[in-house]
């Protein structure tokens, strides 16, 4: 079985990762077998051979486990019946009964978007956001300085506060001459 993880628009082989097998004869649980993994450039082939050695039902359980999927994958599910003489025809799978946590699917979006591509958008919307934000800002100041919705800025301040503020203007511009 041929497995790779496409990781920035490129198919990379799954190295931290590990295949098993749970094998169950006739509806009980017989063992646990490990895939044997080989890593390629682009992807990593696990290989596994198992050799049923009695009559009956077998059910293969077949599992990816890694840092993305602790708890484990399931790839497919596999079951079979054997008689002694060899293999009899398959038994179609059931239908598939929910799994407790299912896995959601990815979005398929129309186009490609790698990590890159989403940090230069999300750079570029940033500056735009601050940028409109600075925009927005000046233009209020200067209709505060230059007298529009100058009455609604002396409603807000306090008696107060206008008198500090024609102190300060006096102190800063009184002596201009």
């Amino acid at each position: 079985m041929n497995v790779s993880r496409k990781i920035n628009s490129e198919f990379q082989a799954i190295t931290n990762s590990t295949i098993n097998v749970h094998v169950f004869t006739n509806n009980s649980y017989k063992e646990t077998m490990h895939f044997v993994r080989k890593d390629l450039t682009t992807y990593s082939r696990f290989t596994c051979t198992y050799k049923c050695e009695n009559a009956g039902y077998y059910y293969f359980n077949v599992t990816l486990v890694d840092n993305y999927f602790p708890n484990g994958l399931i790839l497919f599910e596999h079951e079979v019946e054997i008689e002694l003489g060899g293999l009899i025809d398959p038994i179609p799978p059931p239908d598939p009964s929910p799994i407790p946590n299912p896995v959601p699917n990815p979005i398929d979006l129309p186009f490609d978007l790698d990590g890159i591509k989403l940090a230069i958008f999300a750079s570029i919307l940033t500056a735009f956001v601050v940028l409109g934000v600075i925009w927005i800002g000046r233009k209020i100041k200067f209709r505060i300085q230059t007298g529009e919705n100058r009455d609604i800025l002396e409603k807000i301040m306090t008696l107060d506060q206008l008198e500090v503020r024609k102190n300060r203007e006096q102190v800063l511009f009184g002596d201009w001459d």
